[in-house]
């Protein structure tokens, strides 16, 4: 999932970024990033963007389509049961300290091969 396609997928669905932080069970701090395509070496956060999203009725381009074609392309099909409006769940600050403990690691082993 690209950036692009993060933020068309939120528009067919009117969802805000905190939206899909709560569906995603994430920090909001992560969506910003991540759309802004500065979020590297957290992929596990975007499997649950993109988890959230495909629960949400979103379907992406088939790995290995032609980018050429329809870069950003996705679409929408309602699913079958009408899925509540994302709201924060229990499990979201442990979720928040692992995206952050994740994010501390990343930043420090960028530092020690940088050198």
């Amino acid at each position: 999932m690209s950036p692009d396609q993060c933020i068309e997928a939120r528009r067919l669905l009117d969802w805000s970024r905190g939206d899909l932080a709560a569906a995603a069970e994430i920090p909001v701090k992560i969506v910003n990033m991540f759309e802004a395509d500065d979020l590297h070496g957290l992929a596990s956060c975007e499997i649950f963007m993109r988890d959230a999203l495909v629960a949400a009725g979103i379907k992406f381009p088939a790995l290995g389509a032609d980018p050429r074609r329809a870069p950003n392309a996705v679409s929408y099909r309602a699913p079958a049961t009408p899925l509540p409006r994302p709201r924060a769940r229990g499990n979201v600050e442990e979720r928040q300290t692992v995206a952050a403990a994740w994010s501390a690691m990343t930043a420090l082993l960028e530092r020690a091969f940088a050198a």
